[in-house]
């Protein structure tokens, strides 16, 4: 793979932040038509197969919906919205975690 990184203009006065932008080349095997990748947080079929609809309705194309089991931190059986919201969101930062982990190898 191709790789070329543009310097911002500044450089290389150090600066807080991005210092430049990595530029990739087009991989040959990729094609605008690859479907994009969605993790979910749990290994639930039926969550699993909701997501992938959604997200087909949503944005009209279709996705490939893969899901990995993480922790909610809270109860199996969350009381009230509170709750619920802080595990959805606990989920989705463990299954991102759980992801790149997994690539990073």
């Amino acid at each position: 793979m191709m790789m070329s990184i543009k310097y911002l203009q500044t450089w290389p006065r150090q600066l807080p932040g991005l210092f430049y932008v990595y530029e990739f080349s087009k991989r040959v095997n990729f094609q605008d038509a690859e479907k994009q990748l969605i993790i979910v947080g749990s290994k639930n079929p039926v969550k699993i197969s909701c997501t992938e609809s959604a997200f087909s309705e949503a944005f009209s194309k279709s996705f490939l919906v893969n899901g990995v089991n993480t922790s909610s931190g809270v109860s199996d059986q969350p009381v009230g919205s509170e709750e619920t919201l802080k595990g959805a969101k606990n989920r989705a930062t463990n299954a991102k975690k759980h992801f790149l982990k997994q690539i990073s190898g």
